[in-house]
């Protein structure tokens, strides 16, 4: 593998990886499911509450960077195993980029 593919494959997989860390942490996702996951667990994102008393799965459901921890090493073995699946979550993001530029 080139260095170039190496910084292709990198960037496919850490916008993936943000995509599934962003669904996690801040949208309700297809037919509210990201939602039901956090209402299950009870977590209520919304709330503030000191980081102590929180816990690992409110802080975790809190914090795309924290997801990201899990999520990056996921999407990278995904994109050696599936990569065109890995492609197209990623292209999701550039979406996401792409209608947040043109909104504003």
């Amino acid at each position: 593998m080139t260095q170039l593919e190496l910084l292709v494959q990198a960037l496919i997989v850490g916008a993936a990886s943000w995509r599934v860390a962003s669904l996690f942490v801040q949208e309700e996702g297809p037919l509210g499911v990201f939602w039901r996951i956090r209402n299950r667990l009870g977590i209520d994102v919304d709330a503030i509450a000191p980081a102590g008393v929180r816990g690992f799965l409110h802080e975790l459901f809190s914090c795309v960077w924290c997801w990201s921890v899990y999520t990056t090493p996921v999407a990278w073995v995904a994109y050696e195993l599936a990569p065109i699946a890995v492609t197209i979550v990623a292209a999701m993001t550039v979406t996401i980029l792409i209608q947040k530029r043109a909104v504003g």
